[in-house]
């Protein structure tokens, strides 16, 4: 009996021998897979870092580009205002020109009409002193 119970105990020591070292395995795999994952947690950070960072230049970029598109097109805008001001001064300019122009020909067509007149006048006048002339040396 005594026989039995030695070889129980050492089967059951065998057994519990290779459970422990079931379970040492197990918690080494266990460890090894806790490592893994731990590296890989580390590196999906460090290629998050680096996405967030690369996300964060891009927008930089984005803000500075819409601002230089902005600052373009306040410079165009007025460049525009400007061209119309000109167009506009312009405008007026030739509108006056226009009318300046208008009141010489104006003048120029009553001076031309007086003139016309004052040489019919003299026309009749001479006519008018051949006549007396004529009268005269008949006389």
């Amino acid at each position: 009996e005594f026989e039995t119970s030695e070889r129980a105990y050492e089967e059951r020591l065998g057994q519990l021998e290779a459970s422990s070292k079931a379970l040492d395995d197990a918690k080494s795999h266990a460890e090894q897979d806790l490592a893994e994952v731990a590296a890989k947690r580390e590196a999906l950070r460090s290629e998050l870092a680096s996405v967030e960072e690369a996300a964060a230049a891009d927008a930089s970029k984005m803000e500075s580009h819409i601002e230089h598109l902005t600052e373009r097109l306040r410079s165009e805008e007025q460049a525009l205002e400007a061209a119309r001001a000109v167009g506009e001064q312009s405008e007026l300019q030739q509108s006056q020109q226009g009318e300046a122009h208008r009141r010489e020909l104006k003048e120029a067509s009553d001076a031309a009409a007086k003139l016309e007149m004052q040489l019919e006048e003299h026309r009749i006048t001479r006519e008018t002193f051949g006549e007396q002339m004529a009268a005269l040396k008949q006389a």
